[in-house]
């Protein structure tokens, strides 16, 4: 029996695809991915801009690179939730609006993280997270596919 992973749960044949690539594609899938989930997120911090750097292979990391990256991913997440509790409370919407835009940040940067890691079991869950970041996730599912083939 497979092992199944939270990418089984969001897209079984994308999860499929990974688990058949080579480990060369499943780098370049992470790093579209990662890309495409940056971009749509609008993340600009220069740890996010650096980051995305090291995984192209244009930076060697600096220590503490992965550190400020899970920082910068724990702070969204909870802006997300701090939002959505006062959203739920006074019923405003524009709160809740903003803390999905917050969710998606920190899927994002989340996604950064694992694909920082040094354990490349943990690049499924890179693209399992930048997949999170997206309302219709159709777009960066068929990319990563296509980087995998």
């Amino acid at each position: 029996m497979k092992p199944v992973s939270r990418l089984d749960s969001a897209s079984p044949t994308l999860a499929e695809s990974f688990r058949r690539a080579s480990p060369a594609k499943r780098e370049k899938a992470v790093l579209v991915a990662c890309e495409m989930a940056v971009h749509s997120a609008e993340l600009q911090s220069q740890d996010i801009v650096l980051a995305l750097d090291v995984l192209r292979g244009r930076a060697a990391e600096p220590p503490g690179l992965w550190r400020r990256i899970e920082d910068i991913a724990a702070h969204f997440d909870q802006e997300y939730l701090r939002l959505w509790e006062e959203g739920d409370e006074e019923q405003d919407e524009s709160k809740k609006l903003e803390a999905l835009r917050l969710l998606s940040k920190t899927s994002a940067t989340s996604a950064l993280a694992f694909a920082l890691s040094e354990d490349p079991a943990l690049l499924h869950e890179a693209i399992y997270e930048t997949i999170e970041a997206f309302d219709d996730p159709c777009e960066i599912i068929r990319a990563v596919e296509c980087e995998l083939r």
